[in-house]
């Protein structure tokens, strides 16, 4: 299952916007504008993302114990204030529940609407835009 998404990220981007992103993740991150924790991009992941889901680790991050090709089962999302720096999820991983980057995450077994908010995360850090 491939997912193809341009959005409208700023004024200044292409015309092209996705539903997913309409009141979605784009409208919940500008970049450099301050923000609360997590934005409304928190809520619009939590929304559409159907847990749990399996997961694979696609790269290894300094802040999470998982490697590459490692396999977990996604919980749910951090709670909305872990998420200052970066979107978490919450995994059970070896008999415990942490958090890690979504960012870090592609989906293997998931239906088509948390495939679709997963691929949207993943085009938003794609653009070097962040928190």
């Amino acid at each position: 299952m491939r997912h193809s998404t341009a959005f409208c990220l700023t004024d200044r981007t292409a015309s092209s916007t996705s539903p997913s992103a309409i009141g979605g993740i784009a409208a919940g991150f500008r970049p450099g504008a301050p923000r609360a924790p997590g934005g409304k991009g928190w809520y619009y992941l939590d929304d559409k993302i159907r847990f749990p889901f399996q997961a694979k680790c696609i790269v290894a991050e300094i802040v999470s114990p998982l490697r590459k090709g490692e396999t977990v089962e996604v919980q749910r999302m951090a709670p909305e204030d872990a998420c200052s720096a970066d979107m978490l999820v919450l995994i059970g991983w070896h008999g415990r529940t942490m958090a890690v980057p979504l960012s870090q995450l592609t989906v293997m077994d998931a239906d088509d609407p948390t495939a679709e908010a997963i691929a949207d995360w993943h085009y938003w850090v794609a653009q070097g835009y962040s928190f």
